[in-house]
C-alpha cells in the first residue's frame, strides 16, 4: 500500500486517504542513554504498522522531543507511515502550526495528520498573561486555535482574526500542497471535558479516543518495545481509536472576528 494520499482541492473536505481506525501512540520519551532514539522510533512505528495500526500518533509535551521532528524522521524512513502530530494551543501560534502542517503534508506526499488537545498549565507561547488560564479557558482557547487553522485552509484570501486569545493580521499560507491535513480533536483518557460535537464539527474531522484493543495487538507492541530493550507504555497509553464525524464539514467557515 502506498503512503501517498491522492490530492484534492484545498477547499474540499473529501480526503481520500485509507480509513483511519487504530493509532499507535508512540512513546518518544527523552532518554539520553539511548544511542540512537530515532532508530527506536522507526522500529516501533514499523512494528505498529505491521501489527495492524493505521497511523502513528506523536504526543506533545515538555518531556518529549518536538513531534514535528519525530514526524519528519518517520516519513523519511518509512514510505507508508502516516503520522499524526499532536498540537497544543498554548505551545504554538496557529499560523505557525498551519504552516508546519502544510509543509509536512507537502513533503510527505499527503501523509500528515493533526490532533489538537487541550494544553496543560505551563504550556504557553502566546503571552505571559495566559499562563494561568484555568481548564475551561484553555478549552475555549483550543477551540479558537482549531477554528483559525480551518479558516487558513478554507480560503486563499488573507485572514483577519481578532479573537479572545489570538490575533491574526493578513495570515495566509503558501500553496505547498492542494490538500489540507485532516484535523482531529484528541479526547484525553482523564475526565477532562470535551467540547460538544456541534462546536467541533465545523473545524474537525472527528475525535481521537482512548481504546481497548485485542490481546494480539498489545502483545505485538510489547514485543516491539522489548526487542529494542525498552519498556512498553501502560496499556491505556499505547493505542487510540479514530471516530470520524459523519456530517459534511463546511468548506469556507471562518471563526468570528
Amino acid at each position: 500500500m502506498s503512503g501517498d494520499c491522492p490530492r484534492s482541492d484545498l477547499s474540499s473536505d473529501s480526503l481520500h486517504c485509507p480509513p483511519l481506525r487504530t493509532l499507535l501512540r508512540l512513546d518518544v520519551s527523552a532518554n539520553d542513554a539511548r544511542p540512537d532514539p530515532a532508530a527506536d522510533w522507526i522500529a516501533l512505528a514499523e512494528a505498529g504498522l505491521a501489527a495492524g495500526c493505521d497511523a502513528v500518533l506523536l504526543p506533545a509535551g515538555s518531556a518529549v522531543p518536538d513531534p514535528w521532528i519525530v514526524a519528519a524522521v518517520l516519513v523519511a524512513a518509512l514510505p507508508e507511515v502516516r503520522v499524526m502530530v499532536t498540537l497544543q494551543a498554548g505551545a504554538l501560534l496557529p499560523v505557525a502550526a498551519a504552516h508546519l502542517a502544510q509543509s509536512l503534508q507537502s513533503l510527505s506526499g499527503g501523509r500528515a495528520l493533526l490532533a489538537c488537545e487541550t494544553d496543560t498549565p505551563g504550556v504557553d507561547a502566546s503571552s505571559s498573561e495566559t499562563a494561568q488560564l484555568n481548564r475551561d479557558q484553555r478549552l475555549v482557547r483550543s477551540v479558537e486555535f482549531v477554528s483559525i487553522l480551518r479558516a487558513l485552509w478554507s480560503s486563499p484570501e488573507p485572514l483577519q482574526h481578532r479573537g479572545v486569545y489570538f490575533r491574526v493580521e493578513n495570515g495566509r499560507l503558501p500553496d505547498l500542497t492542494r490538500q489540507r491535513p485532516p484535523l482531529y480533536w484528541s479526547v484525553p483518557a482523564t475526565s477532562t471535558p470535551v467540547p460538544p460535537r456541534r462546536v467541533l464539527a465545523p473545524y474537525c474531522d472527528g475525535l481521537i479516543e482512548p481504546t481497548h484493543a485485542g490481546p494480539e495487538l498489545h502483545a505485538a507492541i510489547e514485543r516491539a518495545y522489548r526487542a529494542r530493550g525498552l519498556r512498553a507504555p501502560a496499556p491505556h497509553d499505547r493505542l487510540r481509536h479514530v471516530r470520524t464525524f459523519d456530517v459534511p464539514l463546511p468548506t469556507s467557515r471562518r471563526p468570528h472576528t
